[in-house]
């Protein structure tokens, strides 16, 4: 028994000397762990290991990657750059024409002792006509160009119910008034919503003010709001749905049901950026900036033919002008 006691004595203490060597030999400098060895990253989790590494903890909040890849600040640190105030009404009317026929409005206001004025070119904006109105008219929220002696207008006296006005001598005298039934137009001042060729629909917009409206024939428009949501109908308004939101948005126009452009106060852009879709509202892109347009003043925006699009801002005889013959890639001002 005192010999098997002793045997084991010292085996174990054999064992003990190889345990402490191998742990100097891992110890001394140099030593690289064994190509089988797992490797555990921060954060990662080895199941076949069985093992699980917690995550440092960060005393400066979260990281966010950039387009790079890079760290970038904390979206807590990040400053937001200046704000953009929403619209409060709805643009300037604009309709545009081939040849460089442009009809605007300054709208007015049914409801007060504003005045609504009508212009009219036909050299791009360069140089504008005024037009005489109707007795009584005091707002004016659309305006249409059929040929260049074909126009009307729909706007109101100061009972603010809409009415249509034409005119077949280029403005020289006007036609009417008759129910403006079948046409789009924006709601007059102190409304809510928009008229769809059918009615009047107050719930558009969810109570925001409407922005621009933009029709594409009978059936298909878009609609514009103040909080920047942008809707969409192609039954001449029985049904609407959303697409992409417009943040800043102040004007809108349709080429076709699907191409279109907006006009859209950012930050980055010192006037407006202008911003198209090709599907329908569902993305927008934006394809330049017209520096100097007025980011919070009234403006408006029309198209003609398959890529002519027109940009007033301003009110008055003179106004701010910006062509673009190219669907909105390229701009020229015309008018100061």
């Amino acid at each position: 028994m005192g010999r098997r006691t002793t045997v084991a004595t010292a085996a174990l203490v054999a064992l003990g000397l190889v345990d402490v060597a191998l742990i100097g030999l891992l110890l001394r400098p140099g030593h690289r762990a064994a190509a089988s060895s797992i490797a555990l990253q921060p954060g990662a989790a080895s199941a076949s290991a069985g093992v699980f590494a917690l995550p440092t903890p960060s005393t400066s909040g979260p990281s966010v990657s950039g387009p790079t890849g890079s760290p970038q600040p904390s979206p807590a640190t990040v400053s937001p750059g200046p704000l953009v105030a929403p619209a409060s009404q709805p643009g300037l009317p604009v309709d545009a024409g081939s040849g460089g026929f442009v009809l605007r409005a300054d709208p007015g206001a049914c409801s007060s002792t504003g005045k609504a004025e009508l212009w009219f070119s036909a050299s791009d904006g360069a140089t504008w006509v005024h037009l005489s109105l109707p007795p009584g008219v005091r707002e004016i929220r659309r305006v249409a160009i059929e040929s260049p002696t074909a126009l009307w207008f729909v706007g109101a006296g100061p009972d603010c119910v809409p009415r249509l006005w034409r005119s077949t001598d280029a403005g020289k005298g006007w036609t009417g008034p008759t129910n403006p039934t079948g046409a789009w137009f924006a709601p007059m001042s102190g409304s809510l919503g928009a008229h769809t060729p059918k009615a009047t629909d107050s719930t558009l917009c969810s109570g925001s003010a409407v922005v621009g409206l933009a029709p594409s024939g009978a059936a298909v428009a878009a609609l514009a709001c103040a909080d920047g949501s942008v809707l969409w109908t192609a039954d001449a308004g029985q049904a609407w749905h959303a697409g992409a939101t417009l943040p800043g948005v102040r004007a809108i126009a349709l080429w076709t049901p699907q191409r279109g452009l907006a006009l859209q106060a950012t930050p980055d852009c010192p006037g407006l950026a202008v911003v198209v879709t090709a599907d329908g509202g569902s993305s927008w892109k934006q394809t330049g900036c017209l520096t100097g347009a007025p980011g919070s003043g009234p403006v408006g925006v029309a198209v003609a033919g398959a890529s002519v699009s027109v940009v007033v801002a301003g009110t008055g005889p003179k106004v701010g002008v910006w062509v673009s013959p190219s669907g909105a890639l390229g701009w020229a001002q015309t008018a100061p």
